[in-house]
C-alpha cells in the first residue's frame, strides 16, 4: 500500500511538471515568464494536491508563521538589494522583466526570513554537507560549461560583482521559485517520513527537474542530445539537494546552495 501511494504521488508530480513544460513550449514562454509561471503553479500544487500550508514549503515542520525582532531584521536585510534593483529598474523605464524578478524576490523575503529564524544549530551540519556536495559539483559543472562555451573577457571585479548581486537577489528568490518547487513541494510530496526508496525518489525528482529545463534550452541542440546532459547534471546536483532538504527540513539549506551555484554561473557566463 505504501509503495502504491508513493507511486501515485510520483505520478502527480510528474503530471504537474509535464503540464509546466507543455505550457512553456506551446505558449513560447521566455525564460523569465517560464520561471515566474512556477509561482502560481507551486502555490496551487501545495494547496490543492498536497493540502499543506505554504509555510511547509520553507520549513517542513510548518511552525506558526511569526517573525520576531531577529526575523524582521533579517527580512529588512534581505529586502534591501531587491528594493534597490526595483527602484533602479523602474527609473530606467523600458519593458524588461527585471521589475517582475525584483517583485518576486520581495515576495520571497518573508519566507526566507521565516526559514532563517527557524534555522537550528544542527542545520549547519546539513548546510556544510549540501555546499560540499551539490554546491561543489554545481560549481564544477558551471566551470566546465564556461570553458566549453568560452568565457567573455571580463575582469575579476566585474565577475565578483555579477556573482555577489546574483546571490543577493536569488537568496529570497529561491523561496518562491524553482528550489521551493522541486524540493519544498515536489520532493516533500513524493517522499514522506517513513517511506522507503528514498534515494530512488530523490533521483526521480532530480530527473524531473532536469527535464523541466527543456523549454529553456530548446533549439540549442537536437532534443535527443540535450536530454542526457540535462538529466546527468541535474541528478548529480539534485540528489544531494533533496537529501539535505529531507535531513534539515529547512529550505535555506538547499536554497542558499542553489543560489550560490547560480551566482557562480552568472559570474562566469553573463
Amino acid at each position: 500500500m505504501a509503495a502504491t501511494t508513493q507511486t501515485q504521488r510520483i505520478f502527480e508530480v510528474t503530471a504537474v511538471v509535464a503540464l509546466w513544460i507543455a505550457l512553456g513550449i506551446v505558449l513560447h514562454l521566455n525564460v523569465n515568464a517560464y520561471l515566474l509561471l512556477g509561482i502560481p503553479l507551486t502555490a496551487a500544487f501545495q494547496w490543492g494536491v498536497r493540502r499543506q500550508p505554504l509555510r511547509a514549503l520553507w520549513v517542513r515542520e510548518a511552525m506558526p508563521f511569526r517573525l520576531g525582532a531577529a526575523g524582521c531584521a533579517m527580512a529588512v536585510a534581505l529586502a534591501a538589494y531587491p528594493c534597490y534593483r526595483l527602484a533602479k529598474s523602474l527609473r530606467a523605464g523600458g519593458h524588461s522583466a527585471e521589475p517582475l524578478w525584483c517583485l518576486a524576490a520581495l515576495a520571497g523575503v518573508p519566507a526566507a526570513a521565516y526559514a532563517l529564524q527557524n534555522f537550528r544549530r544542527d542545520n549547519f551540519r546539513h548546510l556544510g554537507f549540501c555546499l560540499g556536495t551539490a554546491g561543489l559539483l554545481g560549481i564544477v559543472i558551471m566551470f566546465v560549461s564556461a570553458l566549453k562555451m568560452g568565457m567573455a573577457h571580463r575582469g575579476f571585479e566585474a565577475r565578483a560583482s555579477a556573482g555577489l548581486t546574483t546571490m543577493l537577489l536569488y537568496m529570497p528568490l529561491v523561496f518562491v521559485q524553482e528550489e521551493v518547487t522541486f524540493r519544498g513541494a515536489f520532493d516533500s510530496h513524493v517522499q514522506h517520513p517513513g517511506d522507503g526508496r528514498g534515494n530512488l525518489t530523490a533521483v526521480v525528482v532530480s530527473a524531473l527537474w532536469g527535464l523541466w529545463h527543456i523549454p529553456v534550452v530548446l533549439g540549442q541542440k537536437p532534443l535527443l542530445l540535450l536530454i542526457p546532459g540535462l538529466l546527468a547534471a541535474h541528478i548529480v546536483i539534485g540528489l544531494p539537494l533533496s537529501i539535505a532538504w529531507r535531513r534539515s527540513g529547512n529550505l535555506f539549506v538547499p536554497g542558499v546552495t542553489h543560489a550560490l551555484v547560480d551566482a557562480v554561473r552568472n559570474a562566469l557566463l553573463l
